[in-house]
């Protein structure tokens, strides 16, 4: 009888144990990896995102310097109309979620200040080239290109 109860016994306490190891993996390990991964992979959509953005405006301030005469004052950004102007707004009107508040604001004011209608003419007309002044805009993707690059580096501990 004594066999008995001490099988017994031991089989309950390896049944709690088992179920007390089952539910602090699925309840307290598991989501917090969940957590990290999820927050991991949003963290590259936006650096990818930002990075595009980035580039794009890499290359219109080259534009703007290659069109520019020496004497001359130019705007700080040449963008080469309706391809540029698709590429932004693909990257403000679907990627909008993953952009920063202030940012979007800016491409909104850009977008209020054509009021002769320069950045959709060319759409329509053909190729055309536009000068802008992106410069608040371009300074504030650099600031939070490398604001997430370092959120990146803190989270995986990879230096990009």
């Amino acid at each position: 009888m004594s066999l008995v109860d001490s099988t017994i016994i031991a089989a309950t306490v390896s049944a709690i144990v088992a179920f007390v190891i089952l539910v602090i993996s699925n309840f307290l390990i598991h989501p917090r990896r969940w957590k990290r991964n999820l927050k991991v992979k949003t963290l590259e959509r936006r650096l990818e995102v930002y990075g595009a953005l980035l580039t794009i405006l890499d290359s219109m301030a080259e534009k703007a310097k290659r069109q520019a005469k020496e004497e001359e004052k130019y705007e700080p950004h040449t963008m080469e109309n309706p391809y540029d102007y698709y590429r932004l707004s693909k990257i403000f009107e679907r990627e909008n979620y993953l952009l920063s508040d202030k940012l979007s604001q800016l491409w909104l004011q850009f977008i209020q200040r054509d009021t002769y209608f320069a950045v959709y003419r060319p759409i329509k007309e053909g190729h055309g080239l536009l000068d802008a002044n992106f410069t608040d805009m371009h300074a504030l993707v650099r600031k939070e290109y490398a604001e997430l690059k370092q959120q990146y580096k803190k989270i995986t501990g990879i230096q990009l």
